[in-house]
């Protein structure tokens, strides 16, 4: 079970609650990937929330980055548009009847919380509280 931790808080709440509610969409993947649960039985919003979750989150981060002028904004970005396009070419395999969707998913977003929230994220701290908003 994923469960959200301060090693993971920006310092950021608004960012930090988007932040919480990615966890709470990844810990049903896990319970889901965990139960051995087909493709077929992925709970059908998950895919179509991951992907309104990461429209509106990116544009969040990307927003301050932008009226910041966050020194790797565009290295950042490119990894926000890596993961909307890896969501959409799982959500295709699903679709197809892709029974290994929530197995590729769940490594996917784990990977994601480790290297995405957990580091790359942490590296905009610095220019968000010398602009005053951590």
């Amino acid at each position: 079970m994923i469960t959200w931790s301060g090693l993971y808080s920006v310092g950021v709440e608004e960012i930090d609650d988007q932040h919480k509610h990615f966890f709470a969409l990844i810990g049903e993947l896990f319970h889901a990937n965990d139960s051995k649960e087909t493709a077929e039985t992925l709970p059908p919003y998950l895919l179509k929330e991951l992907a309104a979750y990461a429209e509106y989150h990116f544009a969040t981060e990307e927003k301050y980055f932008d009226l910041y002028h966050y020194e790797h904004a565009e290295e950042h970005k490119s990894e926000h548009q890596r993961f909307k396009v890896r969501v959409a070419e799982l959500s295709a395999h699903h679709d197809s009847g892709g029974a290994d969707t929530i197995a590729l998913l769940a490594e996917f977003m784990g990977d994601w919380l480790a290297n995405h929230i957990a580091q790359s994220d942490k590296k905009y701290v610095q220019c968000f509280k010398e602009h005053g908003l951590v």
